[in-house]
């Protein structure tokens, strides 16, 4: 089973996808960065024609996105405004090639994973993945707890992933990805 995990930002929209137990790679996706007038049919045209290129070429089974969820006390405005409607894009082109998505809150898969592997919270991610950048971090552990799922192995794909260190965009800024 292919899938593609995606942690969606404003700024930084990661994604990593996975083939059963391997990891083929962890990248940034180009966000919308304009909700103005002039600009809102061409920041969805280009976010629609990078992410249609990057699906078309993966050819996934499923894929999976945070949802966008406003925390009490946290000011989020427009980002939530970005978040949702690219997620709509996701969705869109998703059912347009016939391939499920699926949303996650970050309380699922953070939860499922602290009780396997420990406390996933204050340094999040960069414990399992240090040579990650935070988001494609979290987009490589939605991968895991989704193909954990899948295949059954609760408790042991984490710490085969985290010894892998090859990956075609580790080190890299999202501007440079």
């Amino acid at each position: 089973m292919r899938i593609i995990a995606l942690d969606p930002g404003k700024l930084n929209f990661a994604a990593a996808v996975m083939e059963d137990r391997k990891v083929l790679e962890t990248r940034y996706l180009k966000p919308m960065k304009s909700l103005l007038w002039d600009d809102f049919t061409n920041e969805v045209k280009a976010f629609r024609d990078d992410y249609f290129k990057f699906i078309t070429e993966i050819n996934p089974d499923c894929v999976l996105a945070e949802r966008f969820m406003a925390r009490p006390g946290v000011l989020q405005g427009a980002v939530g405004e970005y978040i949702n409607i690219m997620l709509g894009i996701v969705g869109i082109v998703n059912a347009s090639k016939g391939i499920p998505t699926h949303l996650v809150t970050s309380a699922q898969w953070k939860n499922a994973l602290t009780a396997r592997y420990g406390d996933m919270g204050s340094k999040g991610t960069r414990t399992f993945f240090p040579h990650l950048s935070t988001h494609e971090g979290d987009a490589l552990a939605i991968a895991v707890y989704a193909m954990e799922e899948e295949l059954g192995e609760k408790g042991k794909l984490m710490n085969y992933v985290k010894r892998l260190r090859r990956y075609p965009h580790v080190g890299k800024s999202p501007s440079e990805a």
